[in-house]
């Protein structure tokens, strides 16, 4: 990075005072971890949605480690605070912090840095101190080797090499500190902004910290910062397509993200190819819920958060949700003897079709086409037909309702199963759950070179939580 950035150093800086580099804080488009495959796209939804908390001007983070969803704000009578949700336990958010909003999560492991009240500083001034909880134990430590601080300020936590920062205001400027709780050792970095930093946060290179400086303007002027050596370059790429909050949980790769559009939350990868997460795409909506910004990704990337904004409510909902995987399928049964149904067929559903003179479905009428779908397993002989099972092969958003006429179909749950794992603590959630509806009865199926089928008998909706073989980060 520094190679990258050296010969740039000083037109930056000059750039930086002048607030050309500047990009508005804000927007809601943030990159996924590579375990959300493009793949899979079609496929995914949200298994688990939970309020965890309500507060003004919410930021959100994730640790590692036990992987618990933070959350700094402030709440419905202006006081600040940070909430913490263990995203495995599932049960209520933990207030850590009722003297500042500004906080850091660990990215490897289950800490999270905040400020708690001091002991009074010189003529009765209030402070501050730097504090850790730890989601292991429950326990808040207050390290005694850091001195009090006379504000709080922005913190950020890096995960390679693993340092927590502290951007300390001096005289109208700030010095980015590099903190060890356990010696109480604060390393400044060789740098000095032109302004106090009001945004700080890890960025998507190793050693990468981005700076935010409010301008004479009032706008945020963002840079990139080399933690080693303190050298200037321009913010990173991903700042001018999402905002500061697409920093937060930022692949690799960059091949799946969250996108934000104020009524809806999608997951998209490339141009063109994106699913609706919130509302769901396909079992209901929920028209109460407006405002969606700031998903953040987990570190596992089976979890994200977001905020919503819900009509009659004083304060945005910080919501905690979980992935996993959707498979639409619909039970067909054909006449005794049919041939030809194996794996693999294509299957067309429509309202209406095109005879011949001996009254033989040629086709589809195109324009009532409902769905296509694909026959996944070994046709089943019964003593009323041929039974077989097909899934859905389109891409396109409202399957469930082109087939049962309502955008919220009345559903049957015909099987669950559960898990629960001790991995340095106890996750106990739903691994899959399998719904039924019945589809409308005018609605025929048919397939090319064989005929039509006797009835679409009922459609099946089987979810899947996402695993991963190992947690995120040490535990």
């Amino acid at each position: 990075m520094a190679k990258r950035v050296c010969r740039r150093q000083a037109s930056l800086t000059l750039m930086w005072r002048a607030g050309l580099l500047g990009l508005a804080c804000g927007g809601s488009t943030v990159t996924a971890h590579a375990q959300r495959p493009a793949a899979v796209l079609d496929r995914l939804v949200v298994m688990e949605d939970r309020v965890v908390g309500s507060l003004a001007r919410p930021t959100l983070g994730w640790t590692g480690g036990q992987e618990c969803l933070v959350a700094g704000g402030l709440d419905a009578a202006g006081n600040p605070q940070v909430l913490v949700y263990r995203a495995r336990e599932r049960g209520t958010s933990l207030s850590l912090s009722e003297t500042s909003s500004l906080f850091a999560a660990c990215p490897t492991g289950p800490q999270v840095a905040f400020w708690a009240p001091g002991p009074p500083g010189p003529d009765d001034t209030p402070t501050v101190r730097l504090a850790l909880f730890d989601a292991r134990t429950g326990a808040t430590d207050v390290p005694e080797a850091i001195a009090p601080f006379l504000r709080a300020a922005p913190l950020a936590w890096l995960a390679e090499p693993e340092r927590l920062l502290v951007a300390r205001p001096r005289e109208g400027r700030s010095e980015v500190v590099a903190v060890d709780p356990l010696t109480g050792t604060m390393e400044p970095l060789p740098v000095s902004t032109p302004g106090e930093i009001a945004a700080l946060a890890a960025g998507p290179t190793p050693g990468e910290v981005v700076v935010g400086v409010p301008s004479a303007i009032g706008r945020m002027v963002f840079c990139s910062l080399d933690a080693a050596t303190g050298i200037i370059g321009p913010p990173p790429e991903a700042l001018a397509r999402g905002g500061l909050a697409a920093l937060q949980a930022l692949s690799s790769d960059g091949s799946v993200r969250l996108e934000a559009t104020g009524d809806a939350l999608w997951i998209a990868a490339g141009e063109g190819q994106r699913r609706r997460l919130v509302p769901p795409a396909d079992l209901g909506a929920d028209a109460g819920t407006l405002g969606l910004t700031s998903p953040v990704w987990a570190p596992s990337g089976i979890r994200f958060a977001y905020v919503a904004a819900t009509p009659g409510e004083r304060l945005p909902a910080v919501h905690a949700a979980e992935l996993g995987t959707e498979t639409v399928t619909c039970v067909c049964r054909f006449p005794p003897l049919t041939q030809g149904l194996v794996p693999g067929t294509d299957l067309w559903v429509a309202m209406k079709f095109r005879f011949d003179e001996a009254g033989r479905v040629i086709e589809p009428e195109w324009p009532s086409l409902k769905a296509q779908l694909r026959i996944t397993g070994e046709p089943r002989s019964s003593a009323a037909g041929v039974i077989v099972e097909a899934a859905s092969v389109g891409t396109e958003p409202g399957f469930l309702e082109r087939l049962t006429g309502s955008a919220q179909p009345e559903l049957t749950k015909e099987s669950e199963s559960s898990i629960s794992l001790v991995v340095g603590g106890t996750e106990a959630g739903t691994a899959s759950v399998t719904y039924t509806a019945v589809p409308l009865p005018e609605l025929g199926v048919w397939a090319k070179g064989i005929g039509l089928a006797d009835k679409l008998l009922s459609i099946r909706i089987r979810r899947e939580a996402l695993r991963t073989a190992a947690p995120a980060g040490r535990e």
